[in-house]
């Protein structure tokens, strides 16, 4: 005769252990939304940025006043920006975020990514 297996019975686990792997789920789940969230925040406003400067290739830095304000990162597509060469960046919104349009001395480009530096 066949037997039938059924799920199995978690009435004998304590329910700290439940508890806790529903707190560890939940954990979990906070951080995936607050890093999505952190890493929507990382946009610059045009007006902010007083200059920018080369770092390296596709690596420049905004400064605001005589502070640096963010790392950015174009795409790797991108025409080689180097340093001592001159730079000529058009944004197409007051806001400069990850993934935007942006034209590099005359050539269409992609944003990668901003860094803001972190004041002590």
């Amino acid at each position: 005769m066949a037997r039938l297996t059924t799920k199995q019975d978690n009435s004998g686990v304590p329910p700290f252990y439940r508890i806790a792997r529903v707190v560890s789920a939940a954990a979990v789940i906070c951080a995936v939304l607050c890093n999505e969230a952190h890493a929507a925040k990382a946009c610059l406003q045009q007006s902010d940025i007083s200059k920018w400067e080369v770092l390296g290739v596709n690596r420049l830095v905004a400064h605001q006043g005589s502070r640096y304000l963010a790392f950015v990162i174009l795409d790797r597509r991108c025409p080689a920006v180097r340093p001592g060469r001159p730079l000529t960046l058009r944004f197409f919104s007051p806001s400069i975020c990850p993934n935007d349009l942006v034209k590099v001395n005359g050539t269409d480009c992609h944003l990668r990514e901003i860094e803001p530096v972190r004041q002590h």
